[in-house]
């Protein structure tokens, strides 16, 4: 009987996001001493699954592909910031022979289920359900854990699942659908605060709905998506350009800071400490979440929220340029193949990333494994492994 090879990838993916995903809440406590060996684990099950293919012709485009990942790699192990980075691009590689549809639905599930064992669990008393109220420009915000360490994290996995969910329904998104994923959404806000995350996945849920329902109209803006191409730099240029120019002293500037939680001036005050350079800091960046005790960091909160600018700090403009091409060239793919719908992922990811920095993270972005629908070519879309009209993972 034929082995399925791609059962390694989806077994050390599994693993990676139940490790993630449990990591980021108070279960933690218990699993946090084996982090290292749970990525060591990921990224050994990655190499043996590279290794069973080898007798594979490597295309040009997928050794170039290669190159620049491992370039990335090697500045990310030099600035490691947790060893939950360094799985990454190792997945976004091997990802490349697996139909994306697959592992959009294997995240849902996987995901789901933490996130709900996660919550009950905290409702019935097993891990801390912690709750905060703090004050912002005179604004008092209540906002409950849901047993992870931070409000923001089940907003962020949430994010996730809906934006996955809607690129597996594609033209069978109906109204019915849009509302349940809106109403689960507006229940975790209620609770998490989380207006910016909220807010933007609605406004991502209600494009693709009148995407599928008026696809035409839509396929017809060929300058727009031709633009949408750049548009992770455009973001980048954008962030970094409004936050090293903010000025608190602009009315405008002022309100808009206001709006985006304070982002503007952490932004400004963190481009003063850790001014930019070619290979980054070993930048600590300190937010509000609590470790596995409940407890909040006594160091100074100076914690930037804006990818662009937390990566441009961390990793330095090598990096950043390396990954920007990357998204460029994903991009340009994927206009070229009018695969409109992976697009308009592409689009609210990039503006997602001006306000919030954790879809760096796979386990809040499985959009990062969209390699595949990259490296191959239209008529090699019948032979991916998992091909979508497939049931078995």
């Amino acid at each position: 009987m034929k082995v399925n090879k791609s059962i390694l990838f989806f077994i050390a993916y599994a693993t990676y996001l139940l490790f993630c995903i449990f990591d980021a809440s108070f279960y933690t406590k218990y699993i946090c001493n084996f982090e290292k060996i749970v990525m060591i684990f990921c990224v050994a099950l990655l190499l043996l699954y590279e290794l069973l293919r080898i007798n594979k012709t490597i295309k040009i485009k997928e050794f170039v592909f290669a190159t620049l990942i491992f370039i990335s790699i090697v500045i990310m192990i030099i600035h490691l910031n947790g060893a939950k980075m360094l799985p990454l691009l190792f997945f976004s590689y091997s990802a490349r022979n697996i139909n994306f549809k697959k592992i959009a639905k294997f995240t849902i599930y996987i995901s789901t289920f933490a996130m709900i064992t996660i919550i009950a669990s905290a409702y019935m008393g097993i891990i801390e359900n912690y709750k905060a109220t703090t004050i912002e420009f005179g604004k008092i915000r209540n906002r409950t854990y849901m047993g992870f360490r931070y409000a923001l994290y089940p907003q962020a996995i949430l994010f996730n699942i809906s934006l996955c969910y809607v690129y597996c329904c594609k033209n069978k998104l109906t109204l019915l659908k849009v509302m349940f994923l809106i109403a689960i959404n507006y229940v975790l806000y209620t609770y998490t605060n989380a207006r910016l995350s909220f807010f933007m996945i609605v406004g991502a849920i209600a494009i693709f709905y009148i995407y599928y329902k008026y696809p035409s109209f839509f396929s017809s803006k060929k300058l727009v998506w031709k633009l949408i191409i750049f548009i992770f730099p455009i973001c980048a240029f954008v962030s970094i350009y409004i936050t090293y120019n903010y000025n608190p002293s602009n009315d405008n500037f002022v309100y808009l800071n206001q709006a985006l939680g304070g982002r503007l001036n952490l932004g400004k005050n963190s481009f003063s400490e850790y001014p930019i350079n070619l290979f980054g800091h070993d930048t600590e960046f300190i937010g509000g979440g609590l470790d596995g005790d409940g407890n909040i960091s006594n160091k100074k909160f100076n914690f930037v929220d804006c990818l662009y600018i937390n990566m441009l700090e961390k990793y330095g403009i090598i990096f950043n340029f390396l990954i920007l091409a990357i998204l460029v060239y994903c991009c340009f793919n994927i206009e070229e193949k009018k695969k409109y719908d992976l697009l308009i992922i592409m689009f609210i990811l990039a503006i997602h990333g001006m306000i919030d920095n954790l879809e760096m993270y796979l386990y809040y972005n499985a959009f990062w494994l969209i390699s595949g629908e990259i490296l191959l070519d239209k008529k090699e879309g019948k032979n991916y492994e998992n091909s979508s009209s497939s049931s078995n993972i």
